[in-house]
């Protein structure tokens, strides 16, 4: 007879749960497959006339706990991101106490190994029992190897057991275990109005989790959760159901005022003892109108439909549309549609036509790809033989080598004709390959024109409305991927604008690099076209991976509305989901859904940034100073301004705006929008860091900038310990007079306010004296609150301002480094936009990470550089020295004409290498300023240098009132230059001593070490 006994899991009663199940090992077998130890022994014994079943034997003394590992792991069935199970057993214990709990581990995916447990103890009688584990993807009793984030990927195999004692006084044993099944458990799924996982802002919502019981009886479930938005404010709900036994119950989320966003969903459902944690994410959104088509700008969305199963195709194009897109950009491999001579399969990519057509999409189409039938004689014969000797028949570096090879001229235009003929009609725009300025192209550039041309024939050819499309050129920034053909786009516009109707471009970067990209290097290779070609980004966006979901949210609108002002025909984000579930994997953090079809933030950022740009045309920009966006559109709805802080350092000033008479309002990305009364037509608002919607009245004028009504200057920087002298100016666009209280924080850090009239359709000038920066602040937080009494007008003026950061206190040892270089923000790899060199991503502080400490010693600046770096490469002469491992610092001291820029390394035989790419005028031998040693660390390199204070013009007085300062560590592993990290932008991306940050030099440290 078996007899079940109630278990204790995380101090919870769990009961019966009796469901079928399907078998993971029945042990119905001679070898238990077990691997046994000193501690452990692993055997198959008989179970009276109920089979067999596995012992776990331990002798006296032991360790703490014993644990066992399968030789060959096994499946478990049923467990998924939206099916959860729990793992059943029937084991037979001792009948004395000694035994604290049994656990089960599993591996997942990515080899990393879960562990859950039940607490056990001496049965009251002689007896197997049933254990169940509720197998809970959030709450593991712990987890350790593989990537070790805690985070479960499927499919899930079943690595082994353990056993944990009491105390190490229990006596030898054993336990039985048999029939280990994994068993459904109550499952949850989020209903909503719409898919992707979208509720109506207006009208009916349904927001509903739905639970599936697979028991033989009802239960009474409870649910607790709570419901965060995109800024992480969290609202609680609650409810109860009972769920019929096999059937379904639904539990409506109480969604309050049900605000348009993001919205991340955290629940816990109790039913008959425990508890099942459920996580989702849904936007709250109505439906957004689309206008597509010749003649509208072009909102684009990249995705791989593909790569997945026929019946998933359709939810790629459901959730594309549902976000506004009106363009998806498909890569067409010809082996898809070609995959002998041909011999033409076009069932595949005609569906995908069809999906298109039916949601209202149109295709952008990538031709390329080259097969190995079609590769030029001596493109193919090197494949074949890189093959040949590969070790690993898959490598993407060999099968790179097929897929990049220049074609054979009548293959190609067979191909290009054959296709654009067939899809006469269905299709508009071809682009003639991806990426050909990286290692998807491995012809020349020479080849690659000449490949443009003949398909630029062909489908005019074929179809004179059809469009064609340059190559979707990567970057025009330094990349290892450009080493073949350097200056590959370049050429391509100069010598064949007449061979495309749009020039592509992608440039994945944050928005500041994507900007310096674009408005730089960009507009300068632009000039050179003969034939002027409209510009489309048809694939740019932000991993969300190292950078979060929040900054790829920003990203996006920053993206969008930028290119939309420059005049480019289109934008499109790559990509619509995720690509797998790795969180250090670059290339699985680009959609804007997650790799089930769940939304991210970046999702609601693309349906709201379509709903208010859909249909609008630039009218203009607005200036409102450095680093601060302003773009005006205007259109059937109205003008809106899109507008945002580029920099920390940029003041929220309160922007007084002329608009005319009508309704204004202000809306963030999420949609959330506020009412902005109106004194005289003007209206008062102020730009953040994250990018805002301005509604204004319908018209095509630029709304006027009538100034702003508080504005500082001479506080772009400032010292510790000083207090902060500040030029305030208010602006009265009025034709009456106000009155502006200030309120701000005095030397005493307490509020002080002070109401200042300021006449009619003038300004006013007044000084406040304001609380000191604490003397270990790097940035100082400055708010001033105002209110323009008898107006709408008040709010919070705040501005970061820079505070030179004080340095050499003391020399390194035995204090905290100056700086700590170690996050995702401190890295720029130049590698993680390019799927083919995905290896070299960083993966972490292991992987290159730095602490830096400065001081001045016996007139020297010195400086101390500890790098974390798991290969060391540096294989190149003293002036390349930066392509390879090694260290770039640059620096500028007040009144100097140029700047410093210096390098240090050793190389791959322990040689000192030292370089000086930058100096002031007229300087020779910068090399012998300075000098350089290295030693080994644990895990990396110490580099410790001296620089002459007298040969930098490093004067006392220039270190103690400050210089402008920067340094990153390259890291190359060999193959490439992956990237490095930096204190500041300024040197590695950009060379522009402005972007540098200030550090100075305590007076008494200056005492202490001469």
């Amino acid at each position: 007879m078996k007899l079940y006994c109630g278990i204790m899991m995380s101090g919870i009663i769990l009961s019966s749960i009796l469901a079928k199940g399907a078998v993971i090992d029945d042990f119905e077998r001679d070898d238990p497959g077990i691997t046994s130890s000193a501690t452990l022994t692993a055997s198959i014994v008989e179970r009276d006339d109920k089979g067999r079943a596995l012992s776990i034997a331990w002798p006296f003394p032991h360790p703490r706990w014993v644990e066992c590992v399968y030789k060959q792991l096994r499946i478990v069935d049923g467990a998924g991101p939206d099916a959860r199970i729990a793992i059943r057993m029937e084991a037979l214990l001792p009948e004395t106490p000694g035994i604290s709990s049994v656990s089960i581990r599993l591996l997942d995916s990515r080899n990393e190994v879960f562990q859950w447990t039940v607490n056990v103890s001496a049965p009251a009688a002689a007896g197997w029992r049933t254990l169940v584990i509720p197998i809970d993807p959030e709450k593991p009793n712990a987890h350790w190897s593989g990537d070790n984030d805690g985070r479960i990927t499927y499919p899930l195999k079943l690595l082994g057991y353990s056993v944990l004692f009491s105390s190490e006084k229990t006596a030898a044993g054993r336990v039985l275990i048999d029939q280990v099944q994994s068993i459904p458990m109550p499952s949850v799924t989020l209903e909503t109005n719409r898919f992707p996982f979208l509720v109506n802002t207006t009208g009916d919502s349904k927001c509903d989790l739905l639970v599936s019981n697979p028991e033989d009886k009802a239960i009474d479930l409870t649910v607790k959760g709570t419901l965060a938005d995109f800024y992480g404010t969290t609202t609680a709900f609650s409810g109860k159901a009972t769920i019929p036994a096999k059937g379904q119950g639904r539990i409506p989320v109480d969604l309050g005022d049900r605000k348009p966003g993001f919205r991340n969903l955290n629940a816990v459902l109790s039913f008959s003892g425990s508890d099942i944690s459920y996580k989702a994410t849904f936007v709250i959104a109505d439906p957004v109108e689309r206008s597509g088509g010749p003649g509208n700008f072009l909102f684009g969305i990249c995705s791989h439909p593909l790569r997945g199963p026929a019946d998933e195709q359709k939810l790629h194009f459901e959730a594309a549309a549902a976000a506004g897109a009106t363009v998806m950009r498909l890569d067409m491999a010809w082996s898809t549609v070609e995959p002998q001579p041909g011999k033409w399969t076009w069932e595949k990519f005609d569906n995908l036509v069809s999906l298109a057509a039916a949601n209202g999409i149109e295709l952008e189409t990538l031709l390329g790809v080259c097969p190995r039938h079609a590769a030029k004689p001596e493109y193919g014969a090197a494949f074949d033989e890189a093959l040949k000797n590969a070790k690993n028949k898959n490598d993407p570096a060999v099968w790179g080598m097929l897929m990049g090879a220049a074609p054979k001229d009548e293959s190609w235009i067979n191909f290009v004709s054959t296709v654009v003929q067939h899809y006469k009609g269905r299709i508009r725009l071809y682009e003639i390959w991806n990426e050909p300025d990286l290692g998807f192209w491995r012809g020349t550039t020479d080849e690659y024109i000449h490949v443009l041309r003949l398909a630029y024939a062909e489908i005019h050819k074929a179809d004179p409305n059809a469009l064609v499309l340059s190559g979707g050129f990567a970057t025009v920034l330094d990349h290892p991927g450009r080493a073949k053909n350097p200056n590959l786009q370049e050429r391509v516009l100069a010598e064949a604008s007449d061979s495309f109707d749009i020039h592509a471009m992608h440039q994945h970067e944050p928005f500041d690099e994507f900007q310096k990209a674009v408005d730089g290097e960009l507009m300068r290779i632009r000039k050179g076209m003969k034939n002027p070609r409209p510009l489309y980004f048809n694939e740019t966006a932000l991993t969300s991976v190292h950078w979060g979901e929040r900054t790829q949210a920003l990203t996006l609108v920053k993206k969008i509305t930028y290119v939309m002002s420059l005049g480019a025909i289109g934008h499109t984000w790559y990509d619509l989901r995720n690509d797998g579930d790795d969180p250090m994997n670059a290339e699985h953090g680009y959609g804007l859904l997650t790799s089930s079809f769940r939304p991210k933030p970046a999702y609601a950022a693309y349906i709201e940034v379509v709903r208010r740009l859909n249909g609008m045309h630039q009218i203009g920009n607005l200036d409102l100073g450095p680093d601060r966006h302003a773009h005006v559109f205007g259109g059937p709805k109205g003008r809106v301004v899109v507008w945002w802080n580029e920099s920390r350092e940029s003041a929220e000033m309160p922007v007084l705006l002329r608009v005319g008479n009508g309704s204004s309002r202000m809306s963030d990305i999420m949609g959330v929008s506020t009412e902005l009364p109106q004194v005289d037509g003007i209206v008062m608002a102020q730009p953040r860091l994250e990018p805002q919607y301005l509604e204004l009245p319908a018209g095509d004028a630029m709304p006027e900038f009538a100034g702003a009504l508080l504005s500082l200057s001479g506080t772009n920087e400032t010292s510790g310990g000083k207090p902060l002298n500040l030029d305030v100016e208010l602006k009265n666009p009025l034709s009456r007079n106000i009155d502006v209280k200030l309120t701000w924080k005095d030397l005493a850090g307490t509020d002080k306010s002070e109401s200042v009239p300021v006449a009619a359709n003038s300004t006013a000038k007044f000084q406040i004296v304001s609380q000191a920066p604490s003397e270990k602040a790097l940035e100082h937080k400055l708010e001033i609150r105002f209110n323009a009494l008898n107006t709408p007008w008040k709010g919070v003026f705040r501005k970061v301002i820079p505070v030179a950061k004080v340095l050499g206190i003391s020399p390194a040892d035995g204090r905290d480094p100056d700086w700590t270089l170690e996050k995702s923000a401190d890295v720029i790899n130049f590698c993680q936009t390019d799927p083919s060199l995905a290896a070299f991503n960083w993966k972490g502080p292991d992987d290159l990470s730095t602490r830096i400490w400065a001081w001045r010693q016996d007139g020297a600046l010195r400086l101390r550089i500890d790098v974390r770096d798991d290969i060391h490469v540096q294989k190149d002469k003293a002036q390349d020295s930066w392509k390879g491992d090694g260290i770039q610092l640059a620096l500028q001291v007040p009144g100097m004409k140029d700047y410093w820029e210096i390098g240090a390394a050793m190389d791959n035989d322990g040689n000192i290498l030292k370089a000086a790419w930058i100096t002031p005028p007229g300087i020779k031998g910068a090399e012998d300023f300075f000098t350089v040693s290295c030693s080994p660390i644990k895990g990396g390199l110490r580099y410790d240098l001296a620089l002459q204070q007298d040969k930098f013009g490093l004067t006392d007085k220039a270190m103690e009132q400050g210089f402008k300062f920067n340094l990153i560590v390259n890291d190359n592993d060999g193959t490439l230059r992956e990237g490095f990290v930096r204190i500041a932008s300024g040197i590695g991306e950009i060379k522009d001593p402005r972007m540098f940050p200030t550090v100075r030099f305590s007076r008494s440290n200056a005492t202490q070490l001469k």
